[in-house]
């Protein structure tokens, strides 16, 4: 059951299509993997993904990319940071949630994850990794890039497209940020 967000804090399940999409950042504090995805990069984020329907982010992981609840990741040892597009004309976002379904569509299967590149975080080396394989901020950044036409770098953790966000004017933080604690 996901917890329920505090006074100062967004609540995703309440947002509709129309409020979508957003781009989201997990911090995971329980899980292994997201825990040593935050200490290689030095950094809160482990995880990015994109809310683009109501109640559900579309997210690459070790088994592709694909559709989950955004409740899943509303739980105490779990914080999320949403960002939200500004002045997103109806052909971006259209081209946006046609570029997610044919993701969807296509990249359902392990082989799609860029395991180089989790390497390649690994040694600090954010160069090696496969061109042709995303791990879950590398297709983020891409939908991203191929919809908005927007320059982001390439190769990005979640650690710097968090940061890229941060720093980019077209993108704000809505009322709050978080879910669960840290």
């Amino acid at each position: 059951m996901p917890i329920v967000p505090g006074p100062n804090q967004v609540n995703p399940l309440l947002w509709k299509d129309n409020d979508l999409p957003k781009i989201v950042f997990e911090s995971d504090s329980a899980g292994l993997f997201g825990f040593a995805v935050q200490e290689i990069t030095d950094g809160d984020w482990n995880h990015a993904m994109l809310m683009h329907k109501s109640g559900l982010v579309a997210s690459m992981d070790f088994s592709g990319f694909h559709e989950d609840k955004i409740s899943a990741y509303m739980k105490d040892n779990i914080a999320l940071k949403f960002y939200s597009f500004v002045n997103m004309t109806s052909d971006q976002k259209n081209n946006m949630m046609a570029i997610i379904n044919e993701k969807l569509k296509t990249q359902r299967s392990w082989w799609a994850y860029d395991w180089t590149g989790i390497v390649g975080q690994a040694l600090h080396i954010p160069a090696l990794r496969n061109p042709y394989q995303k791990f879950c901020s590398e297709q983020a950044a891409d939908i991203v890039r191929q919809s908005m036409n927007w320059p982001i770098p390439g190769g990005l953790n979640p650690n710097g497209l968090e940061q890229w966000c941060a720093d980019n004017i077209r993108l704000v933080i809505p009322e709050g940020t978080s879910v669960g604690r840290k």
